[in-house]
């Protein structure tokens, strides 16, 4: 439902920037101050409301072994510093929302592994620093971005099932990509970002050790995607910026770890291959 929810979003903004189109005027007739990419205090910030559809799968052998998918909802914001051409932007979120599980569970001291389905709490805290480089054509705006970001994940202990536990997954990556930017009219603009997400480095905590202790993998290998439009409309003392966007993450399989079981034996725990896709909207208020 929310996937189709998001289709429909985007084709109202197909509707609307096809409006918008018809009615631009001329590149050439927009004076100098209705292109300006910046405001007069040489800064902006936003702050909003942000929502998505989370899916999660794990995949062995090249199937998919585990899901877990929900509606998380929360806020989110943004700084940007204009310092001549150079934009410094920071930008962060926090989404919490329920989950539906659907996988299995495994007796680390005999490797059976049973199914297991359950209602799960997610949690996740983005944030994100950039510096991109502003170059202008006309109406135009092109804007090459380079980063550093940091993601947590955290799958809640459920505490009246005892077999479930506490789970923390942490990615370090790089974002690389580009905005761009249409200015209409001095009051109007849609946006448009691509982003490669270069992953750094990952690690997994699970609380599944002896007396909930927690055991770490770490995750070496990944990459991730991001797209995002966005339309922007300027009223008397901010503004209002809404739009879709998606995001995906391909994580290869963490290392392999050795822990002691209660049984006195040891077991190997490593956290398989996985996959995420986001499906989101955003909606904010600038100033």
């Amino acid at each position: 439902m929310f996937r189709l929810f998001l289709v429909y979003i985007s084709l109202m903004f197909c509707f609307t920037i096809s409006n918008v189109v018809e009615a631009a005027p001329n590149p050439k007739n927009i004076s100098q101050e209705q292109t300006t990419f910046r405001n007069e205090k040489n800064y902006e910030w936003a702050l909003g409301l942000r929502s998505f559809q989370w899916d999660y799968q794990e995949v062995v052998n090249g199937n998919n072994f585990v899901s877990d998918s929900g509606i998380l909802y929360g806020i989110g914001g943004r700084f940007n510093q204009f310092i001549n051409n150079f934009i410094l932007g920071i930008d962060a979120e926090f989404v919490v929302g329920e989950t539906f599980y659907d996988g299995s569970q495994t007796n680390l001291n005999t490797g059976v592994r049973t199914p297991y389905q359950a209602d799960s709490t997610n949690s996740i805290f983005n944030s994100e620093a950039t510096l991109g480089y502003l170059f202008k054509h006309e109406n135009y705006f092109f804007v090459p971005k380079v980063g550093i970001s940091y993601r947590r994940l955290r799958n809640y202990n459920r505490e009246d099932d005892p077999s479930d536990y506490d789970r923390v997954i942490e990615y370090y990556y790089a974002p690389i990509g580009i905005q761009t930017q249409v200015l209409f009219s001095e009051k109007r603009k849609i946006s448009l970002e691509a982003f490669y997400n270069n992953f750094i480095l990952g690690q997994v905590e699970t609380a599944i050790g002896i007396n909930n202790t927690s055991v770490f993998n770490e995750q070496e290998s990944g990459s991730g995607y991001e797209f995002s439009i966005s339309y922007e409309e300027k009223f008397k003392d901010f503004n209002i910026s809404i739009g879709p966007f998606y995001r995906r993450w391909l994580i290869e399989q963490s290392e392999v770890v050795s822990i002691s079981t209660t049984s006195g034996g040891t077991a190997t725990v490593t956290e398989p291959e996985n996959k995420t896709d986001i499906y989101g909207l955003s909606v904010l208020f600038v100033f």
